[in-house]
């Protein structure tokens, strides 16, 4: 591992890039070497201790850290392949009311929300379904069959019925 400087001689101060000076003096080097005060000595030669290694550290870390960042996965869109209304061929007297239920099937998250309609324009005005999938079949109702339809809110081109007698 390398780092910015060199080593200065004689008397010679020189800067790094840690912006510490660094000093080495040309006196022998008899002597054994020793710590004291942040500087390593050897006989009458010193060396001042900076931040030089944690520079180069630096420097390596920074250059092992990749400087792109991936784009984030994203799910899949949400895709519904059908709607499934139950009970699906029930039989109800008129002026009586059933209880529809929808499940709206696929791939991803999806929302089980539909909304509810009788297809058959012509049926008597009090004939109605609710947003909650309750039926009313007026006392008056003239056609012998109805089709309720539960339309996905998620993707209205998908939708499923049930046929009531």
């Amino acid at each position: 591992m390398g780092f910015t400087g060199h080593w200065a001689t004689s008397m010679e101060t020189e800067k790094y890039a840690c912006g510490c000076p660094l000093e080495l003096g040309v006196q022998s080097q008899k002597g054994s070497a020793f710590m004291k005060n942040g500087f390593r000595v050897f006989g009458k030669q010193s060396v001042k201790l900076c931040s030089v290694v944690l520079v180069a550290v630096i420097g390596v870390l920074m250059t092992a850290c990749p400087t792109d960042t991936p784009e984030p996965l994203t799910p899949p869109a949400p895709t519904v392949t059908s709607v499934t209304v139950s009970p699906s061929s029930p039989t109800i007297e008129r002026g009586a009311t059933e209880n529809f239920t929808a499940t709206v099937t696929g791939a991803g998250d999806l929302s089980q929300n539909v909304t509810w309609s009788i297809v058959e324009a012509n049926r008597h005005e009090q004939t109605a379904i609710n947003s909650r999938g309750v039926l009313t079949v007026s006392a008056a109702e003239s056609l012998e069959v109805l089709t309720v339809r539960a339309t996905s809110t998620f993707d209205p081109t998908m939708s499923g019925s049930a046929t009531v007698a």
